[in-house]
């Protein structure tokens, strides 16, 4: 499915119906990546802040968790092992 396409938008059952199997989203998450970057941007310079409207942002934690950070850290640790790793400053 492609929002904004010639194709209008229908839902799972309604493809299905059609004889659809698979539906793919190849640019869903790339929309939504571009309305919010340019939403939060457009909020930086009108207010110079994001204080009140940090419910449109992740946490730090939920970032962190998303990123799968703390793998990181164990991957930095194991190979190389003479630095110490910045997990450790957590």
């Amino acid at each position: 499915m492609l929002e904004g396409g010639i194709t209008p938008l229908h839902t799972p059952e309604e493809l299905k119906e059609m004889g659809f199997h698979l539906i793919v989203h190849p640019l869903t998450t790339l929309y939504a990546t571009a309305r919010a970057l340019t939403d939060i941007l457009k909020t930086l310079k009108e207010k110079g802040t994001t204080r009140d409207d940090l419910k449109h942002l992740s946490t730090f934690e939920e970032f962190n968790k998303m990123m799968k950070l703390e793998s990181w850290f164990q991957l930095e640790t194991r190979y190389s092992p003479q630095r110490k790793s910045i997990s450790s400053i957590h």
